[in-house]
């Protein structure tokens, strides 16, 4: 048989089909094993393109590069999260955060101020870390405090290791049936003696300066209703440090994606008097809780790292999952109201007339929108100034007839000469005694929203230029360019912004109210005609379109002695920046006003304006 075979495989080996299928073969063999190769070396390839990603994503989230105490203190308004590995300059912000905690607690040491806390502790079937989390509360540095325990009806060993600790500070509340931790929270404070509360919830734990410190910030800031701080955020069992949450008090960005732990915040028991926690809410009650207090009291942000949390997930946990929660955060807002601030028109009405000027370009409904708001004050010490830049004829006939009704004074261009040319034509016909309000075609004024910003130019004394918040609807794929953090299904304030990286000075002990800014976008801005005339205006030679916010911002900031303040409780929508869409259509206009930012040669000799050399 064996003999067959070899005598069958010589016949074979001669046989020119048999040559040629094994060549194929083997040349097929060969190419499957180079295409294995290739694959090999593309999967790494990608791999590593994957891993670059990652890292790119890191540094996205990462958004404003931290140097400084100044540096990281902006960048905690609009991006609360710091993942590991932290930089050098990271933990050299880290250390002066311990420092300035050391502060506030010394300060409190110096004092008589020994008000008693009551901790409310909910848990249910937690046995695992139970003693862990109320040795961290037993363990605090400062000692006057009640520690307020409620079982929501644990079915494992919970309230045995509970009931095991023998100590006069604790107070146990046991559940015969389960209520969630809403009700729980509401039951214990409605018991505590203290005069201030603190919470802790399952997976958090405190360093033994916490109450301490927190206290000590109650001290320090006497009108404060709360105060919050952030955390450090673990693996599952407090093994790794995977980074830290802390948000300066940014109010816009709180009702957009909660970042303040119930368990890093305190407060007078004065809040409990009007608020309590939800116990409708299936979850989220605390951040309902946190947006409650946002709405009717002075709550303050310090940026301290004396809390501790485990996480299995840290994009889910904070938010940077942003599909997370919406139909919940949904009905939150329904809860509390579209408008969490202050109405300052009930407080502080106009009492010093305003010349609302309005650069116009093809938008008529985002035009209508923004006048129909604007009249709806019905205010006498408003004049609205519209300046068009050659659009249709159905927006001149709709500005000329409310020209001719009176609501409206206008000024009809035949050419776009762009934003800044036009502004300046409206404040050229103004009152001369009225202050000025220069506001993009396609932004929608709220109500208090022009009183806030009249309040706050007088009564701050060294205000130069006053905007408000600039809040992009929900949806507005803009958003996460400006504030990373922001969950775009929400709408935010966008007038701190990555992009503009102004944010100048946030106060270490932030109350969200009013906030400094090295410069401001012109889409809504006030500015009393006092400080106007003390300027060279907004110079519409080097600025066509854009560029003169900035130039106006620092000759007041640096020639004035003036700053540029953001006011919170003044909220303006901005809609889609459709004018610019429009421009972008008519290329040859486009590139030279909105990419060059220059003049036509002809319209610069007419107008008298030269080209600098940096314009070329």
């Amino acid at each position: 048989m064996g003999k067959n075979n070899n005598i069958f495989s010589k016949v074979l080996s001669k046989s020119n089909s048999y040559n040629f299928y094994k060549n194929n073969y083997e040349e097929a063999i060969n190419n499957n094993k180079k295409l294995a190769d290739e694959n090999k070396k593309l999967k790494n390839k990608i791999k590593k393109l994957n891993n670059e990603k990652e890292g790119l994503l890191d540094k996205y989230e990462r958004d404003i590069p931290v140097f400084d105490f100044d540096d990281i203190m902006s960048k905690f308004y609009i991006s609360p999260v710091i993942k590991k590995p932290f930089s050098f300059h990271d933990k050299m912000c880290f250390a002066s955060m311990d420092h300035l905690a050391k502060y506030v607690r010394n300060n409190l040491k110096n004092s008589n101020f020994n008000p008693l806390v009551s901790v409310i502790l909910p848990v249910h079937n937690y046995e695992e870390n139970i003693l862990d989390i109320i040795n961290s509360v037993l363990n605090q540095t400062y000692d006057n405090f009640e520690l307020i325990i409620i079982d929501d009806c644990s079915d494992d060993n919970t309230l045995e290791l509970i009931k095991s600790i023998d100590n006069s500070k604790i107070n146990l509340i046991s559940n015969k049936s389960r209520l969630g931790f809403a009700s729980c929270r509401n039951a214990a404070v409605n018991s505590a003696n203290g005069e201030y509360i603190f919470y802790i919830d399952m997976d958090n734990l405190w360093d033994c300066e916490y109450l301490f410190t927190m206290i000590g910030l109650f001290l320090l800031l006497p009108e404060a209703d709360a105060v919050y701080s952030g955390q450090y955020i673990y693996n599952e069992g407090f093994k790794d440090l995977m980074g830290i949450v802390f948000g300066s008090y940014n109010k816009s960005l709180l009702y957009n994606n909660n970042f303040i732990s119930i368990s890093a915040l305190g407060h007078k028991r004065c809040v409990f008097e009007k608020i309590c926690f939800d116990d409708s809410l299936d979850s989220l009650e605390d951040y309902h809780f946190i947006l409650s207090i946002a709405k009717y009291f002075k709550m303050y942000s310090a940026p301290f790292l004396l809390s501790k949390y485990q996480s299995t997930n840290f994009h889910k946990i904070w938010g940077l999952n942003h599909e997370l929660d919406v139909p919940q955060i949904k009905l939150i807002h329904d809860k509390l109201g579209n408008n969490i601030f202050k109405d300052y028109s009930l407080t502080n009405p106009l009492n010093k007339k305003i010349s609302i000027i309005i650069p116009s370009y093809k938008l008529l409904d985002d035009l209508k929108d923004c006048i129909d708001a604007i009249l709806s004050f019905e205010s006498n010490l408003i004049d609205v100034i519209v300046v068009d830049n050659n659009s249709n004829d159905k927006i001149r006939d709709y500005l000329k007839s409310l020209s001719d009704e009176g609501k409206i004074r206008y000024i009809q261009n035949d050419i776009n000469y762009g934003f800044t040319y036009a502004i300046e034509q409206g404040i050229s016909v103004s009152d001369e005694n009225s202050d000025i309000l220069l506001l993009n075609n396609d932004a929608i004024l709220t109500i208090g929203a022009l009183e806030a910003m009249q309040y706050y130019s007088y009564s701050l004394s060294d205000a130069g230029v006053i905007v408000p918040r600039e809040v992009l609807y929900a949806g507005d794929e803009r958003v996460n360019n400006h504030v990373p953090y922001a969950n775009k299904n929400f709408e935010c304030d966008v007038t701190p912004s990555r992009n503009h990286t102004n944010i100048y000075r946030n106060p270490l002990f932030f109350d969200g109210d009013v906030l400094e800014l090295s410069f401001a976008p012109f889409f809504c801005t006030y500015i009393k005609r006092e400080v106007f005339n003390k300027t060279i205006g907004l110079d519409s030679e080097i600025g066509r379109h854009y560029v003169s916010d900035r130039l106006f911002c620092d000759f007041v900031r640096y020639i004035l002695n003036l700053k540029v303040y953001q006011v919170s409780d003044a909220v303006v929508y901005h809609k889609s920046q459709a004018s610019t869409k429009k421009l972008r259509e008519e290329n040859d206009k486009y590139d030279i006003m909105f990419v060059r930012n220059q003049w036509e040669s002809e319209i610069a000799e007419e107008l008298g304006y030269r080209k600098y050399p940096w314009q070329e």
